[in-house]
């Protein structure tokens, strides 16, 4: 993923957006109309909230002529079907985007993805969505998926654990770490974590690559000007092997399910998770008091401390046969009036300017702050990296926090595999943003 504090891209990538690749050569754009003859359209995505069905459900009632036949999957799960559909073009009419656009591009440039530029210019999406959105989800100025969220991540706590143990907010790396041995002191697991899935100990690792080689080093290893055998790599994952000998994490987390981690936080027995603004509404649904949680950016010692930032978006496959019918859905489902009536169970914050978290999500309206102000985030490893190169790194990461590689030994092979690897990369020709 690009560094999100290098404006100068994103200030090119608008100015491409609004004055050229977007808007040259349009003629007409299929109506995002119901049309009248019944349709039934496939939407898959990873997201296993409840709320998914209800505006499914919803949307039929508006249009009654649309059936949406909704599948959800567990992450993994969702990945190993994406992978099949592209591989023998059977890709679901409208599919959440919620991996990251390593993924995305891959399909973008396997002419796997509508275009969908001509409905961009018409519905004035350069307007309408974050600068944030512009910058991640669009390629080679055109627009593939209609935005959905802006995700910033960070560290979540509880206040009243912190409280008792006399610990204020960390700003600084040696404060966090300070914490973490007076937290495990104390009796409590300083971190909840559920390893099953690469990418939350990979969370980590990227905050500590924030601070041992901060976000100008990121940016460089996102654009192949750096090698991963580095001594900023090495650095972090030596940290990582370390926090895990010292029981930092939840015991056994490599076997714990991701989707988890907040079940010990919420019990009380350990204080913090590496999550995005989703976990309002967690803390909501499972009826926890919210002013016992807190939020704060990993302290990489940046000035200021960045987030974990991405887009989520929504995409239509290239040879759907209901394109007004996946039209249809794909803007009901990213308007105003659903985004709002949703808004209480819904990730947050949306990428449509013109929708705010609601105040029942108050950790997620400090996040969307952040966010929207132009520069502030860094992207997820798994999302500066080509698909069969996150394979590599969730490998090299597995060995290191098992023991079974040493951390310079998971640098030299991740170099190894990025300078064998000959397929497309991520962000084709144009800069990390």
């Amino acid at each position: 993923m690009k560094s999100l504090i290098r404006n100068k891209w994103l200030s090119v990538l608008v100015a491409g957006v609004t004055a050229g690749g977007l808007i040259g050569g349009v003629t007409s754009v299929p109506a995002a109309s119901a049309g009248t003859a019944p349709v039934t359209i496939q939407y898959w995505t990873n997201d296993t909230n409840p709320v998914e069905a209800q505006i499914v459900s919803s949307f039929e009632k508006a249009y009654p002529n649309i059936t949406v036949k909704l599948t959800q999957y567990q992450t993994d799960t969702y990945l190993a079907a994406l992978a099949t559909g592209a591989s023998n073009r059977s890709l679901p009419d409208v599919f959440f985007e919620g991996l990251g656009d390593t993924l995305a591009h891959e399909y973008e440039d396997a002419g796997l993805i509508m275009n969908l530029t001509p409905y961009a210019v018409q519905g004035d999406w350069a307007k309408k969505f974050s600068p944030l959105a512009i910058k991640l989800l669009t390629y080679k100025n055109k627009w593939w998926e209609e935005p959905l969220y802006n995700i910033g991540m960070g560290i979540w706590y509880r206040k009243d654990i912190f409280t008792k143990l006399h610990i204020g907010v960390p700003t600084t790396f040696a404060q966090f770490t300070t914490d973490l041995g007076i937290i495990k002191k104390a009796g409590y697991t300083p971190i909840s974590l559920g390893g099953q899935d690469y990418w939350m100990p990979m969370r980590f690792f990227d905050g500590l690559l924030q601070y041992y080689g901060k976000n100008s080093f990121y940016t460089a290893l996102a654009d192949r000007k750096v090698s991963w055998d580095s001594p900023q790599v090495i650095q972090a994952f030596t940290t990582l092997h370390q926090w895990t000998v010292d029981d930092y994490f939840t015991p056994g987390f490599m076997s714990i399910n991701p989707n988890n981690d907040y079940i010990p936080w919420f019990q009380g027995s350990a204080t913090m998770v590496l999550e995005g603004p989703w976990e309002d509404a967690t803390i909501n649904s499972n009826k926890q008091a919210m002013a016992d949680y807190g939020f704060f950016p990993f302290p990489a010692d940046e000035s200021p401390n960045l987030l974990s930032t991405f887009s989520q978006g929504i995409m239509i496959a290239a040879n759907t046969k209901h394109v007004q019918a996946a039209l249809t859905f794909v803007n009901y489902y990213d308007g105003k009036t659903n985004l709002t009536q949703f808004a209480s169970t819904l990730t947050q914050p949306d990428a449509l300017l013109s929708v705010s978290p609601p105040a029942s999500q108050p950790h997620a309206q400090a996040i969307a702050a952040l966010i929207n102000k132009e520069g502030v985030g860094y992207l997820p490893t798994d999302q500066i990296l080509p698909q069969p190169l996150v394979n590599s790194f969730s490998k090299a990461q597995a060995g290191v926090i098992t023991g079974t590689m040493t951390p310079t030994a998971a640098a030299q092979f991740l170099a190894s595999a990025v300078a064998g690897y000959k397929g497309a990369w991520p962000w084709g020709n144009q800069p990390v943003p």
